[in-house]
């Protein structure tokens, strides 16, 4: 089966989102703005760059996976997504803030497990063995 279309454009925004995430972080860490942020948080700054990078990454590695059909690669987004949602409720006074991202990472995952047939893309890559 084709991979349908909606999970080749949510991989690639995973992809290309995580990779500029990850250079703004590093561009913008020392950043007056950044560092007021930082200070409004219950987490240290160490905390929450490796939080930041650590989701960035999974988010990456899910799109590579979404690519090639990996079905573990659907459960570790929705897992990732809510602890890090979790942490960001415990760590931000700025919850008002973390509304569109809730309703974006909701749409994502009704794109991957509602469709009949990204479920069947997803469980045929695993039949099949790739």
């Amino acid at each position: 089966m084709k991979r349908p279309l909606s999970i080749t454009i949510i991989a690639w925004i995973f992809i290309v989102t995580s990779v500029i995430g990850a250079a703004e972080i590093a561009l913008t860490a020392h950043s007056h703005i950044t560092q007021e942020l930082i200070k409004k948080s219950l987490f240290s700054p160490m905390v929450l760059y490796l939080i930041s990078f650590i989701t960035l990454s999974i988010n990456f590695i899910c799109g590579i996976a979404f690519l090639k059909g990996k079905n573990w690669s659907r459960y570790l987004y929705v897992i990732t997504g809510l602890i890090a949602f979790g942490l960001n409720i415990i760590g931000s006074e700025m919850r008002m803030m973390m509304i569109p991202g809730a309703i974006f990472f909701i749409i994502i995952i009704m794109f991957l497990f509602i469709p009949k047939n990204t479920n069947v893309f997803f469980k045929q890559i695993k039949q099949d063995g790739m």
